[in-house]
């Protein structure tokens, strides 16, 4: 908790907790352990397999449904402070490759540590979207591909009125195609429509989703230990380690998988 700024939620409360109980049962047996901290796991970068209900994955349908995207720089200034929506994800494969890079190591190394994962500087969420539409192809194109450049609350407003709630006679052509294409998605994936109404009516949620509200954790100590043992991080260029350590964040590439998964399972 103190890392972490304190546990005020239920979710957040029950990892606390696992994790004391993982630290007293290493000592109490004296087996040694590592414990990682990654912040948010997203689906597979090599096969875009993963959970379709994710908060930042439907969030991302909702938008792409709607026709509309945060502009690639656009802030948000929302209860929390705000900021720039990015995708604070580390795939799940990556994940994995880095928990096993750093089991491999000398055990003097980890044992003991709590050892933080989590992107240097991930993409913005628009750059998803904008996958999704181009994989969705005409399908998605039928929508109005405007922006959103305004603030967090034209941003939860556009999520509000052109996904969860149903049209007016009333409404414009464009606005008709957009709520019937979103009726029929959240008719045939009622759990995606059951997390963005959650992230909604929770307090702070959609900030909370997209990532406005947590403090950035440290993973200094988790990529040096991932960085070759001939070169120690702190010997190493800034831009350079970086670089090499680029597959622990989704890259482009890496949205495009997603963004065919999202189309293929949670779209068409």
């Amino acid at each position: 908790s103190s890392v972490h700024g304190g546990t005020y939620q239920g979710y957040a409360q029950a990892k606390w907790v696992g994790e004391m109980l993982v630290w007293a049962a290493a000592a109490s047996a004296g087996v040694p352990v590592a414990v990682h901290r990654p912040g948010n796991i997203a689906p597979c970068g090599a096969t875009g397999e993963g959970a379709m209900a994710d908060a930042t994955v439907a969030l991302a349908w909702a938008f792409a449904v709607a026709g509309v995207a945060p502009e690639e720089d656009a802030r948000a200034q929302s209860s929390s402070g705000g900021g720039r929506w990015q995708l604070w994800w580390t795939p799940a494969d990556a994940a994995a490759r880095a928990i096993a890079t750093i089991a491999d190591r000398p055990q003097g190394c980890w044992e003991g540590r709590a050892l933080h994962m989590d992107p240097v500087d991930p993409l913005p969420a628009a750059a998803l979207i904008e996958e999704v539409w181009s994989a969705g192809g005409h399908a998605m194109h039928r929508h109005k591909m405007s922006t959103c450049a305004g603030g967090f609350a034209e941003w939860r407003a556009t999520l509000e009125t052109a996904v969860l709630t149903p049209p007016s006679d009333e409404d414009s052509t464009t606005t008709e195609v957009t709520a019937a294409s979103s009726r029929r998605h959240t008719h045939h994936h009622r759990h995606l429509r059951a997390k963005l109404e959650s992230l909604l009516m929770a307090p702070s949620g959609l900030e909370g989703a997209m990532g406005f509200c947590e403090r950035r954790i440290d993973t200094t100590v988790l990529r040096g230990l991932l960085l070759s043992s001939a070169t120690p991080a702190a010997e190493l260029p800034t831009d350079e380690a970086a670089n090499r350590l680029g597959w622990l964040q989704a890259s482009r590439d890496v949205l495009r998988v997603y963004a065919r998964a999202i189309v293929v399972r949670v779209v068409s």
